[in-house]
């Protein structure tokens, strides 16, 4: 892809821009909150619901569908990389996790996010945090080509974003995953302390520039939830389709 570097180079605004938690305001009593559906009105301009901000110049690699009662994004491109972001500001240590479904139909040849050279994913999640310098602290959870599930490690493009495999290889192409994590232990064991800024921003990102090849994916039902950081079992469940 055009590398972290280049996603972190949009994700500047980040410190300044307005937390739009466009669902309704977190009230005392949810536990579990929708943070997107990609059920809002579509802006002609990016074909894409309002409330997302596409950060970068490929606009027309996301689109939305409708199938059956399931509503999702869909990325699919050929030697591309753009982000598309959420900005919606929660606090993970009253929050902790975040789940999601995503289903890869086919992943970026050769792609490893280990070297900067082949650092595409088919699917990926980056959790943006709020920090007080240049360089936001990130969290990048992916659906990898090639490396092994479960893996951590920091990114190639800076240490600054972490990467976390979450799925692995084409084992599970072609079936809505869903995501279970707990983002306030992931932080902390990513980054050290006890200390868990709030998210800022949750970007969506498949890309296939770096391998030259192509991917395509889909991305639905983000959500948070209320809740105790590691009191649940936090990994993925598989679901046919």
């Amino acid at each position: 892809m055009k590398s972290i570097a280049f996603c972190l180079s949009m994700f500047l605004v980040v410190a300044s821009a307005p937390a739009q938690n466009q669902n309704g305001p977190i009230m005392q009593g949810d536990t579990a909150i929708v943070i997107e559906d990609f059920s809002d009105q579509i802006d002609n301009a990016t074909g894409l619901p309002r409330r997302l901000r596409v950060m970068g110049k490929e606009t027309g690699i996301y689109s939305v569908v409708n199938e059956g009662t399931l509503r999702y994004l869909r990325a699919r491109t050929a030697i591309a990389s753009t982000t598309v972001a959420r900005f919606y500001e929660f606090n993970p240590l009253e929050f902790p996790i975040l789940t999601w479904r995503w289903l890869v139909r086919s992943l970026p040849v050769g792609a490893s996010e280990q070297r900067k050279k082949l650092n595409d994913s088919g699917a990926s999640i980056l959790l943006v945090f709020k920090d007080s310098g240049p360089w936001p602290r990130t969290i990048k959870y992916v659906w990898s080509t090639t490396l092994q599930k479960n893996l951590r490690f920091d990114s190639p493009t800076g240490t600054n974003t972490k990467i976390i495999v979450l799925q692995s290889g084409t084992g599970m192409i072609g079936r809505w995953v869903t995501e279970r994590i707990d983002v306030a232990r992931d932080f902390k064991s990513s980054f050290g302390g006890d200390s868990v800024p709030p998210v800022k921003m949750i970007g969506i990102l498949s890309d296939a520039d770096d391998t030259k090849t192509a991917v395509d994916a889909s991305y639905a039902d983000f959500r948070i939830v209320r809740g105790e950081s590691g009191a649940a079992s936090v990994d993925s469940t598989r679901e046919n389709r």
